[in-house]
């Protein structure tokens, strides 16, 4: 079977990145010192985004594992600048 070279195209295309499309969230509806609320941590991505821009953060996870796996290392690299 043969791919199209559209199909081609699209497998060098580099998708965005998720830091930098959620830093443009939190940039736009948010001003320095305001709290970020992200009631489904999963792995912190708002949080650490949130930190990194000078935002006060709150953060929910039910799950402990995830927590331990990838909130708690995420957050404590990211508070290292």
């Amino acid at each position: 079977m043969r791919s199209s070279r559209c199909f081609q195209m699209r497998q060098h295309l580099t998708p965005p990145s998720l830091n930098g499309s959620w830093r443009r969230i939190v940039e736009i509806a948010t001003n320095p010192g305001d709290v970020v609320l992200d009631c489904f941590a999963g792995s912190a991505t708002t949080a650490a985004v949130a930190h990194k821009l000078d935002r006060r953060w709150v953060t929910v996870e039910i799950s402990k594992d995830s927590v331990e796996r990838y909130c708690l290392p995420r957050l404590v690299q990211g508070g290292r600048r």
